[in-house]
């Protein structure tokens, strides 16, 4: 493959994208699926679930899902700190802005309007956060230790020449 100018980039962009794709999908449509299940659960007339207690659910749900997300990129690719940091934003603000619709329709109140704003951010924000700090726990974790390269001195090979 020939360099084009900005075609190069463009393909190593695509191919980044395709991964985090490929990495994100089944922990972000299991999230969205258990957080849709939180709701309908709240339905059932013996669970008296307000708002605050969905809404500590699916934060829980949506940090656990970035984290997942996070994990399983920097155990495919690590020393990418750069993708991981952007996969927990991109998925902070998609399950947070999934959240915030939910939400909007869910309680049909005209403050969520402004929730549609506020919570992707935050969880954005949640992602750079949660997405830093796994990166560099990991790459402490799982730093080589460096072994000490033995070498031989000039003396050492003439003694076993002279042997």
């Amino acid at each position: 493959m020939e360099y084009q100018g900005n075609l190069w980039q463009e393909d190593e962009t695509a191919r980044e994208i395709k991964i985090y794709f490929k990495v994100a999908k089944r922990p972000f449509i299991r999230g969205i699926l258990l957080i849709l299940f939180f709701y309908l659960l709240s339905l059932i007339s013996f669970l008296t679930w307000d708002q605050k207690i969905l809404n500590y659910f699916s934060w829980l749900i949506i940090v656990i899902v970035i984290v997942l997300i996070c994990f399983r990129l920097i155990k495919l690719r690590p020393g990418e700190d750069s993708q991981v940091v952007t996969s927990g934003v991109l998925t902070g603000l998609a399950l947070g802005l999934f959240h915030a619709v939910l939400q909007l329709i869910w309680f049909r109140s005209w403050w969520q309007f402004v929730n549609l704003i506020i919570e992707p951010l935050s969880l954005g924000i949640v992602g750079i956060v949660l997405g830093i700090i796994l990166s560099k726990i990991l790459k402490i974790k799982n730093k080589p230790e460096v072994q000490p390269v033995e070498t031989k001195t000039n003396d050492e090979t003439s003694l076993k020449e002279g042997e």
